[in-house]
């Protein structure tokens, strides 16, 4: 049952606004392999450097935000990332609100 309400939610939001510029963003990075190379370079390298023990080195974060920087100057990798992060701050949203109803639901039990 809660596969098939998180089957009918990802629909909801596949036809979101949202969404769907998500969706153009990332089909223009993934037709241009340069774009599509240099974006995943950049993640590649922002997870390593996040899963080290202890996190990152001062060096470390300058130099990610310095490639952040360059990257953010390419109108394409832009709109991907803005879109990325709108579309992240749906998603969490609706985490919050399933998180707020959860505990209404356990106070409501306590009662």
């Amino acid at each position: 049952m809660i596969e098939r309400k998180a089957r009918e939610i990802v629909e909801e939001f596949k036809r979101t606004n949202d969404f769907k510029v998500l969706k153009q963003a990332k089909d223009s990075i993934e037709r241009n392999s340069q774009l599509k190379r240099r974006v995943e370079q950049f993640s590649h390298a922002h997870a390593e450097v996040c899963r080290k023990p202890g996190g990152r080195s001062k060096v470390q974060t300058e130099e990610l935000e310095r490639e952040f920087d360059e990257m953010m100057q390419v109108s394409e990798i832009a709109v991907y990332f803005k879109a990325g992060q709108k579309f992240d701050t749906a998603v969490l949203e609706l985490h919050e609100l399933i998180d707020e109803l959860l505990d209404q639901a356990l106070e409501e039990s306590n009662r």
